[in-house]
């Protein structure tokens, strides 16, 4: 991957999805058009909705098309029939077709297409064709697109979605990692809205490693993928996150380099040495780097502790504010635990998570 464009490098997965739809895509309208179906725009409009960027991810949003569409379509080719048998309004059978379907949808989110599909049955039935013939031909233009997006999902430059969650994990880690650097410049410097953006960037990033996370376990289910990403690993990341903003509590209203100067040495090792071990790991989760050590991490925070003490008994006066700097061995303490956790659920010869 080293030798690639930059822009390909950082949008590789992207890139890869765009191949697979677009082939989804091409192969679903030559197909439907040599089984001469009538609509087989549907195919493609299908290929393109459920291709993910992984194969996981693939195979819930086909599961769910699918499912959604046989249900929509058994419920407006049945509203069809009883509005041909009987003289109803086709609003009122509209009705009847799409309330029931939307109470699912809403009880169920993999229903979300039966509404629509239905309601496709009743407004675009042609009247040359019988309501349950118009049914079975969304099925099959539906359930084709489906079934051409998944095989190609798992055959073109397949995306496992535990690769994809490392590669999330590593981008969250990295956001971590110019989080804790911020929270530590003085306030003069700090630029509140900015970290207010990186905080929303972190929990987007972690969102869609649960993402990719339950993503994997589909994949595990059905075979394609031998081990899931561990839960743990999601947990220990957002409590990484989580350990960072209690940094920035400890300094709320005081700050090292001015309230605390003979501390303010060690202070800043140990957050340089925080920020290079966070990136450390988000390489390691990556596959561009080894695994990461603790050591130099431990020196730091003990030196930290040990610059605390110094200061809390050979200050005469110590600001009120100030002594919040007794906290902050144990932030780092509390940071670098939950590293240490975090090292250890990335790491693939760790067996799956406790029940």
């Amino acid at each position: 991957m080293h030798d690639m464009p930059p822009l390909f490098q950082r949008y590789h997965a992207e890139f890869r999805l765009v191949i697979r739809a677009t082939v989804a895509a091409a192969l679903s309208l030559l197909i439907a058009e040599a089984l001469h179906l009538p609509q087989g725009y549907w195919a493609v409009i299908t290929a393109l909705l459920i291709v993910q960027a992984s194969i996981g991810g693939t195979l819930q949003a086909g599961l769910d098309r699918l499912l959604g569409t046989i249900a929509g379509a058994a419920v407006g080719a049945a509203a069809s029939l009883i509005g041909g048998l009987w003289p109803i309004p086709p609003l009122i059978v509209l009705l009847l077709a799409v309330a029931p379907l939307a109470f699912l949808a809403a009880l169920r989110s993999n229903f979300r297409i039966a509404p629509t599909t239905a309601a496709i049955v009743l407004l675009a039935n042609n009247s040359h064709v019988s309501p349950l013939v118009s049914a079975s031909h969304r099925v099959i233009e539906i359930g084709l697109g489906t079934l051409i997006g998944i095989a190609v999902s798992i055959v073109l430059l397949p995306a496992r979605a535990r690769r994809l969650g490392a590669e999330r994990s590593a981008q969250a880690l990295g956001l971590i990692a110019e989080l804790l650097g911020m929270y530590a410049t003085p306030s003069a410097q700090r630029v509140t809205g900015a970290i207010h953006t990186q905080n929303a960037r972190i929990r987007a990033e972690l969102d869609r490693v649960e993402s990719a996370a339950h993503e994997s376990r589909r994949e595990h289910l059905t075979r394609v993928a031998a081990d899931p990403i561990p839960e743990r690993l999601v947990r220990n990341l957002r409590r990484v996150h989580s350990d960072t903003v209690f940094v920035s509590r400890a300094l709320a209203g005081w700050e090292p380099s001015r309230d605390a100067a003979p501390l303010f040495p060690a202070f800043s090792a140990t957050v340089e040495s925080t920020r290079q071990t966070i990136l450390v790991i988000a390489q390691s989760l990556a596959g561009t780097g080894a695994p990461a050590a603790l050591d130099d991490l431990d020196r730091h925070i003990a030196a930290l502790q040990r610059s605390v003490d110094a200061f809390m008994t050979q200050t005469p006066e110590i600001p009120l504010r100030a002594r919040q700097a007794t906290v902050l061995p144990f932030v780092f303490e509390t940071l670098r635990r939950d590293l240490a956790d975090l090292i250890q659920a990335a790491d693939p010869a760790d067996p799956a998570d406790p029940p």
